[in-house]
């Protein structure tokens, strides 16, 4: 919780100031979506990416630096599925 809030303080800052310059800290356009809707396509990629991280207890940044390891089994299926993933994202967005 201590680091989650640590995060969320720095980000919290961070995007107050960005979004009120217009601009990034290196003079880049400011990403900032106005879409507030919540919809099944938010919903069901939301639960892809919780039941993959809670089966798989493992998150894609941690992944990648796991999978040089390559000692479980379940880095193997889970990349096969993040992959696997990307493309039907691709083809369905």
């Amino acid at each position: 919780m201590f680091v989650l809030g640590c995060g969320l303080l720095v980000n919290t800052i961070t995007f107050t100031i960005m979004r009120k310059r217009g601009v990034s800290l290196n003079g880049c356009k400011v990403f900032d979506p106005k879409n507030n809707i919540v919809d099944a396509q938010l919903i069901a990629g939301a639960a892809c990416f919780g039941l993959g991280w809670g089966i798989g207890g493992l998150c894609p940044g941690p992944f990648f630096v796991l999978f040089s390891v390559f000692t479980v089994p379940i880095q193997v299926l889970w990349g096969i599925g993040l992959v696997i993933g990307m493309l039907a994202a691709s083809k369905v967005a």
